[in-house]
Formats: structure tokens, sequence, C-alpha cells
């Protein structure tokens, strides 16, 4: 507990606890199984639901007898006595004693507490304030409900000799920190110093000057464990006059000096097992969510939204018809091209993102003393070419169009490049520029002649940013490479769009600066690409604070507002990309397979329309990011699809959203309405819930997909009401799609499988059956242009209903027709 927090809590991870002494008040409260207490002698067991409260200075033990869940809440006694006077006060809590309404309504206050476990060891602002209130309502609950006091001021529970311990026990733990004298003492019990001794004695079996240091060495032993102060402090804070006198203390009544007895006490809590941690941090999970599922409360009531249907405007052409497939040597793999034309074919895509259009390894320069390589070279560019051919001629003949992406920097340029730079590095780096840029453009004439300048015009070629050739003095190296490549291009090919790309997860690039030194180049780009990812951290907890952000409910349209806003202000009025969108900090996380991914890129996608040119999804394939072939079925990478072939939810999210049509009618928070204009209206939405605490205090390597479900705080349903005006009347065919964690996901199906990581092929072919939105149809009749559709979304749940109006004399007049467990409603 901090200093001046009133309360706080914790979840006990120890079986048992020996005779314990404490100057502020606890509560044992008791989630599940069982648990003995014992206070002054006297043992109570605990069960599920069960709390005892323990006065200051109480003598106590704690002992698990079954599988026992306990928290244990410390009420600051210092800090309450400025709020309210409890001198002489006693709580008598032990909800074992009946089930009382007011044991009820401390027990509610308790579990409200719980509710707020992981924002308070987040330190979360929102959680604090929250966790606060509830903890004045318990104090003013234990104040009304469970004090007492006699006409003297004495707790009724009390005899004459309690009462006269009780003082001293509590007169010691309030007072040990200081110089305290057995003469203090008496005075302030208004008895004689022999009478206060010789009780002393008596009572507890030592002098008061034994007792004393005793408790001060409970207090020193405390701060060994549990913090990092110097042994020297350690003393001098604990009432002790030097180092000496401390160590010579505790050697004597531990056989140990401080610092052996910190060194074995921290190597036997590094051996402590892992398991039993982990076991401890799943239950409390799982005790968290069964609470909410048992009290889930009235589902979330979204907002009416009204929508037009004879008032829509253009979605820019192809916005979300772009995914990232990695380097183009990957692309001659037949498993890799037919994922590529499954994602074309479901998805609609257009555009694939790809780099390693100059290759370095194809285009190095040969040394002048190495008349091998000259002879290397020649070849090395005739097998380059055979394979851009391939998978250009795979692209063309499927009606899809390359987005190539350029990388540079690998070479000599890596060495930085200024206006102050030594001849020799700027020359370096002319070298390599101008290397780059023939063999850049052989290969534009190569592809030009192989497909046509009307073809390669539709392309796009993007410059890839080298964080590399940014220097203190601005961003001078990168513009020179960029202008010289677009020139290059230009060139061969007049009408290419080539533009640049900004990353600030890399590098640390300051993108108003870029913006705003790029304005005034005489070279502007044709496009400006922006890579959507969170900042690349090396350390643990810095990348999770990013990611934190990143999946912050906002943050994609504050960032694309951010950036358009800056284009704006310096006058650059080019087409924004985001080229890469949907990544996570890490590189695996099972939260990539998981229906929380769809829910996600469903809300993004939503964000994304209209916002921006062109956006393309990272990534496309769980094959690309695969090193060898692992056993188990999913590994937490960030394809849409699986290495089997299988859809991810996050693929179906594209599905939905890139067959919804070119017209846009509505969109909101949770939910995006588009038509055809062909008498076809199609609904996307989401229940998008925000990662909680449990997430980002987990570390990622240690994320199972069990635990998916108890990563999240917020579970509550949705429901939506949509009103559809100014159609034609008519029977119109409602189809319906959803995919949840009961429908629909590979992850959960997996799961329910037991996840093994041995699967035959007629088990991969049940999981692809199996693995697909659920779909119901229904008819219903329009009279009045007006048609009102109610959904009901489960947490981390999308869905696509779509509204297909019938031949005006094809069943004219039916009426709705319901079907059998249907989760939606439309009236």
């Amino acid at each position: 507990m901090t200093e001046g927090q009133i309360m706080d809590f914790e979840v006990l991870a120890g079986k048992a606890i020996a005779d314990f002494l404490d100057t502020n008040i606890l509560i044992y409260f008791v989630l599940e199984g069982e648990a003995e207490i014992s206070v002054n002698g006297v043992e109570t067991v605990l069960s599920d639901g069960d709390f005892l409260l323990v006065n200051a200075c109480q003598h106590h033990a704690y002992r698990m007898l079954f599988h026992a869940l306990t928290v244990r809440f410390e009420i600051n006694v210092p800090e309450f006595l400025k709020y309210y006077d409890a001198q002489g006060m006693e709580f008598h809590c032990n909800s074992t004693k009946g089930r009382t309404e007011r044991t009820h309504t401390l027990r509610m206050l308790l579990g409200a507490c719980m509710e707020h476990y992981y924002g308070k060891i987040a330190s979360d602002g929102k959680s604090l304030l929250r966790l606060n209130g509830i903890y004045y309502q318990i104090l003013e609950r234990l104040i009304t409900d469970f004090s007492g006091y006699d006409l003297d001021g004495v707790s009724l529970a009390m005899n004459v000799d309690e009462a006269r311990m009780s003082d001293i026990i509590s007169y010691i733990h309030a007072n040990y920190k200081r110089r305290v004298s057995l003469t203090e003492l008496s005075q302030r019990m208004l008895l004689s110093t022999a009478y206060v001794s010789r009780y002393i004695k008596k009572q507890f079996g030592m002098t008061f000057r034994d007792y004393l240091t005793e408790i001060r060495l409970k207090y020193a032993l405390r701060d060994l464990e549990s913090s990092s102060k110097s042994i020297g402090r350690v003393a001098l804070e604990n009432g002790f006059p030097n180092q000496v006198a401390f160590q010579k203390a505790f050697q004597e009544y531990y056989q140990l000096a401080p610092k052996e007895y910190r060194e074995n006490y921290l190597k036997q809590s590094a051996r402590r097992e892992k398991g039993e941690l982990e076991d401890l941090e799943y239950r409390l999970m799982d005790y968290l969510r069964r609470q909410k599922e048992e009290h889930p409360g009235e589902p979330k009531q979204g907002k009416i939204l009204l929508v037009d249907a004879a008032c829509c405007k253009m979605i820019p052409p192809n916005w979300n018809r772009m995914v990232n497939f990695g380097r183009i040597n990957g692309l001659v793999h037949e498993n890799m091209q037919a994922q590529v034309l499954l994602e074309k074919k479901r998805m609609g895509i257009t555009y694939v993102r790809l780099w390693g259009l100059c290759s370095r390894e194809y285009r190095q320069k040969p040394q002048a003393e190495s008349g091998r390589e000259y002879r290397q070279k020649p070849q090395a560019e005739k097998q380059y070419f055979a394979i851009l051919d391939q998978v250009m001629d795979f692209l063309t003949a499927n009606q899809l169009r390359p987005y190539l992406v350029l990388r540079c920097g690998f070479g000599l340029c890596s060495q930085r490049c200024s206006s102050g730079a030594a001849w020799e590095e700027k020359h370096a780096f002319a070298e390599e520029l101008e290397e780059y840029c023939h063999f850049l453009q052989t290969v534009m004439l190569h592809l030009v002649k192989r497909y046509g300048e009307e073809a390669v015009s539709h392309w796009y070629f993007e410059q890839w940013y080298n964080p590399r050739l940014r220097h203190e003095g601005g961003h001078e190296a990168y513009f020179q490479w960029f202008e010289a490549v677009y020139e290059c291009i230009k060139w061969v090919v007049p009408r290419a769009s080539v533009g640049g790309s900004y990353n600030g997860g890399f590098g640390g690039i300051d993108y108003r600066r870029l913006i705003s030194e790029w304005s005034v180049r005489k070279v502007q780009p044709d496009f400006v690409s922006v890579h959507y990812i969170p900042a690349k951290q090396e350390a643990e907890g810095a990348r999770r604070e990013a990611e934190r952000d990143f999946y912050r409910t906002d943050f994609l349209m504050d960032y694309l507002t951010e950036c358009r806003q800056f284009m704006q202000e310096w006058g650059m009025t080019v087409p924004l990309h985001v080229g890469e969108w949907g990544r996570t900090a890490g590189g695996k996380n099972v939260l990539n397979d998981s229906c929380f991914k769809g829910a996600y890129v469903m809300k993004s996608l939503i964000e994304l329309c209209t916002q921006v040119d062109l956006a393309g999804y990272w990534l496309g394939s769980d094959l690309l990011a695969e090193e060898e072939a692992p056993a188990a079925l999913l590994d937490g990478l960030g394809g849409l699809v699986s290495r089997q072939g299988i859809c991810k939810p996050a693929f179906y999210a594209m599905e939905f959203v890139n067959g919804m049509g070119d017209y846009l009618l509505e969109r909101s928070e949770h939910l995006m309405a588009a038509t055809d204009g062909n008498d076809r209206y199609v609904i996307v939405c989401h229940n998008y819930k925000a990662l909680g605490f449990s997430y980002f205090l987990s570390e990622e390597k240690q994320l199972k997909v069990e635990k998916i479900p108890f990563m999240f705080d917020d579970q509550s349903q949705l429901r939506l009401r949509v009103s559809l005006h100014s159609l034609k009347n008519g029977t119109y065919r409602v189809r319906t799609k959803s995919v949840s964690c009961k429908n629909g996901s590979v992850q959960d199906e997996w799961l329910c499988m037991g996840l093994s990581e041995q699967l035959e092929e007629q088990d991969v072919e049940y999981l692809r059956r199996t693995s697909v939105p659920q779909m119901t149809l229904r008819e219903c009749v329009v009279r009045e242009q007006k048609l009102e559709v109610s959904i009901t979304l489960e947490p981390q749940e999308i869905q696509c209903v779509e509204i297909l109006r019938k031949e005006a004399n094809d069943d004219a007049g039916n009426d709705l027709v319901k079907q059998e467990g249907e989760a939606d409603g439309f009236i």
C-alpha cells in the first residue's frame, strides 16, 4: 500500500500465512474454495463468498483448506482516522455468522473491487478513481453496520486485560520506527513503569525491549523480502539506531545475516513453481469471467441509425482491395498463388503489394579484379528476370495489379549522407544510387516490353524510406534517392504512379518535418504511403505500451486525420495510401487468429472507408512468415489465411466489407451501410471489445488461446437498430452471415478439438468445412418504403446483413418469414 492510500487489496498467492499482526485493518474475502482464518486463537472456516475482518493489532493466521482463491483487503488506519474518529472502535464483521442484508451489501462492494483488479495493477486512472469510490462505500458500511463501543470507549468484546494488551500492541506497532521508551508507554497508560514492565514480561513472555526488537525485526524482514532497499536504509526505517545494531539483532534472532537472508529468499522465490502462479492468474481471470456471465446486466443499446437509401456517396474505387504478400520471389510457389486467387475471388482484391523489385543480390556491381563476378552477374540477372516474369505473368493473367515497394539503403547508402558529410561518403552514396537506378531502368524497360506501357502505367511504385538515410540535418538523402528513382521510372513510363512512404514505427522519422520539407521540393510524389503499425520497441513493456495505444478505439481515425492535416497544411493534395495496416507489435500473437482480430479489422475498415485512397492489409497469408514447417495448425501469425488455406475471422471481415457495394449510405462506430445502386443493400457491423489490462500485464510469450476470453474487461452484448428509408416496396430477401466465438472461427473450432498439434488431413478438412460464417435466410415485405433491422451481437462478433429486393411480381404481399434459431429480428 502506498503512502496516503486509504485502502488496497491483493490476491493471496501463498497457501498459508503464519501468525501475523498488522497495525492496519484486514479483510479476508474468499472468492471460491475454502480457507481457515485464526484470530486470537479462534478459528473460522470461510467458503465461497465469505469474508472475515481482522482488527488492527490482532494476531491471526491464514491457511488454505480447499483450493481457495482468497483476496486480502487492507485498510490504512492512520488515513482512515483523518476522515473519521475511530479511536477505540472495533469492527465485528464475519459473514459466517449469518447471511444478512448487511453482509450481502458488503459482499457486493468487495466483489465490485475485483472488477477493477487489472486496472489497479496497471495504475489506470479511471479504474483507480472508481476503486476509491468503492473503498469509501466499504468504510461507510463498516462504520454503520459493523462497529461497536462500550460506555468507556472500550470494545464490547474485550475484557480489561485484552484491552490493556491491545493498547500496548497498538502503541508499539504505531511507534516502532522511532525511539520508544517504557517510561513513555507507562505514562500513556497511567501506570507505573515497574508495573508495566512486569505486566509485559508476564503477558508476552519477554521484556519490553525484546518485544520491541522483535516487532522491528518482523517489519524489517518484510522490507528485505519485498523491496530493494539497502541494509542500512532498512535498519534506520525500522527503528534501529544503525546498521551494526540491526545486523547483530537480526543474526541473533534468525541465525542469518540480513544480506544472506535476502539472497536465500530471492533464490527460493525464483524457484517457486511457475505453474502455481499461472494457475492462480488463470483461476482469477476465470472467476471474473464467470461473474460477468452470471451477472451480465443489460446489453448495451446502440442508437437507432436512420439510413436514407436515396442518399449516398461514391466510395473510392479499390480503396480496400490491396493485400501485402511479401517478396516477389515468394509468389512463385503454387500454394501462395492459390491463396492469392482465393482472396481475389472472395474479397475482390485488385492490388498485390510486393517488395524486392530491385533485389541487391541481382544487381551487385562486379569488381575489376574478379573476373568470376563478371561472368556471374548476367546469370544472376537472367535468373532474376525469370522469377519476375513468372510472378508478373501470374498477376496479369488473373487481372491483378502489382503495388511494388522499392527498397533502398542496404548497401553503401546506409552511410549517412548530408551536406556536411565527407567527400568519400557522398561519393559512395552517389555511386550506389547510380548503380541502383541503372538496374531499375533495365527492369522498367523489360516490364514495358513484356506487358506494355498502358498496363504498367496502372501499377504503383512506392519508394520505401530507409531510416538509415535520415540525418540530423533533415531528409535530404532520402529526397535525393526518391527523386532519382522517380525520374528513372517516369522516363520509361510517364503515367506511372510513383510515391514515397512514411513509417513512424522505424527510426523515429518526424512526419510533420518530412511533409514540410517534401512540399517545397521540385519533384513531388504522386502519392504518400503511411504505415499504420505500433512503434517498434525492443523492450517488451515499451512495445506493449505502444500496442495499447494502437488498439485504442479511436487511434486509427486520429492517426489518419493528423496525416491529412499535415498534408493539407503544407499544400500536398496527393492521394494518401496506407501501405501496411492490421499489424501487431510482435511477430506472433494468438490474437491474430481470433475473433478479436476479426472485429478489430471490421472496426478499422469502417474507419478507413473514405479516409484513404488505398489501403493494404498486412499480411495476406501465414505462408509468408513460415521459416520452417511447424506442426501446429495456427501459430498466431498475421495472415488472413492459415498455411492450410483455412480462412480466419479477419478474412471474413474483409470479405464482408469488400462485398458491400460502391455507394456508402451511412456509417457509425459499430456499423456501416452501403448499396450497389440496384436495390441491394448491405449492412456490416461489429461488437469490438478493447483489450483489457490482463492482456497488457501479461508477457506476449505467455499468451495462450485458452486465456483469450479473459483478456477483455467488457463482455456485454450489443444491440443495434437500423431504419432504412426510401426503399422500393416489395419483397426482400435478407441474408445474414455472422462470425463469432460460437461459429465461424477456426481458432475456437481448433480449441474444441483440444488444440492438437498433430492433425491428419481429414481433421484439417473438417476444420475447413466448419470454420465458415453461420448464415440465415428470411424474407420480409416493405410496404411504406421503410424497413427496420434489429441486430444483436455477441462480444467480438461480426455480421453482414444483405438485403436484396426480389422482382416486384414475385411473392408480393408475403408476410415476414421467421426461422427458428435466428439471433436477429427484423421488424
